[in-house]
């Protein structure tokens, strides 16, 4: 059990990105409602996880010998951790709907805050130095796409303006 809510602590924000961008952007009610949804149901799952640290719950995935294995570790530290980022994301969504109503690109915009969010827990989860590398570079990345306009067109109109 304590597994599977391990998963699903990561898994849940990025399902949420996936869902939240493949909605488009012509439903911004439905964009809201799944982004918040989805980072409400990361901050629970993450909280239940706080009462397995006890056992040290241990998930090894193997994924080949290019990657090795992914291990994912909730001992009190990082599942604390876990519920700061995925608390913490939750609220920026929440109190983001009322600032991003009537955006372009809210689809874009809430699936990499989702994907940051996911990002950030598998972080403070993993065990393994490369994870927790390739983790950080997708929080930089994350980061960086929820500024930047979609295409160069978009970049270059903006600077004649």
């Amino acid at each position: 059990m304590a597994e599977i809510i391990l998963i699903l602590t990561i898994l849940i924000p990025w399902v949420g990105a996936v869902v939240v961008w493949s909605v488009g952007d012509r439903r911004p009610r439905a964009q809201h409602g799944l982004a918040v949804a989805f980072t409400v149901a990361a901050g629970v799952d993450a909280l239940v996880l706080l009462g397995f640290t006890s056992e040290m719950t241990i998930v090894n995935l193997p994924m080949g010998g290019l990657f090795g294995n992914f291990t994912f570790a909730a001992d009190g530290l990082g599942a604390f951790l876990a519920v700061i980022a995925t608390v913490i994301g939750c609220l920026a969504v929440i109190f983001s709907v009322d600032y991003m109503r009537g955006e372009d690109q809210l689809g874009r915009y809430y699936a990499f805050v989702l994907f940051f969010i996911g990002a950030m827990v598998g972080l403070v989860l993993t065990t393994s130095f490369n994870q927790r590398a390739a983790l950080n570079r997708e929080t930089h990345v994350s980061t960086l796409l929820q500024r930047q306009p979609v295409s160069v067109n978009e970049l270059a109109l903006e600077s004649l303006k």
